[in-house]
């Protein structure tokens, strides 16, 4: 079952074995592609602990096409482009989860830091 599989990948990666987490992501996705949890935290993994963005996009773009109101992917996906210096891509992924979800306290937020430093507010 992919939640089981997704939650043993994280505590893998809590104890520091990266490429033990990567396997069990790889495996919940492969028996639900359109796992949104699976996705968020595989893409994680792929960028903060094994430096590999394009990869982290790349799970990102395709769960979006699966779940293209999902807040959490457009939130997560934002996070992402904002620390790659892809602010455009970081402001449009942050209005998109506000439009569903507007009640996320921390993309407002994030959103509003972005636009304030960019002199937009």
């Amino acid at each position: 079952n992919a939640d089981v599989l997704t939650r043993c990948g994280t505590m893998l990666k809590l104890r520091g074995d990266v490429s033990g987490a990567s396997a069990m992501y790889h495996r919940a996705l492969a028996a639900h592609p359109s796992h949104i949890t699976a996705t968020c935290n595989f893409a994680t993994l792929e960028h903060e602990c094994l430096g590999n963005v394009g990869a982290a996009s790349q799970l990102y773009r395709q769960s979006l096409l699966l779940h293209p109101n999902s807040a959490i992917l457009h939130a997560s996906y934002a996070q992402l482009l904002k620390t790659v210096g892809e602010v455009d891509g970081a402001i449009s992924h942050l209005q998109q989860s506000l439009s569903a979800d507007p009640s996320q306290a921390a993309c407002q937020q994030q959103l509003g830091t972005i636009l304030k430093d960019r002199g937009m507010t």
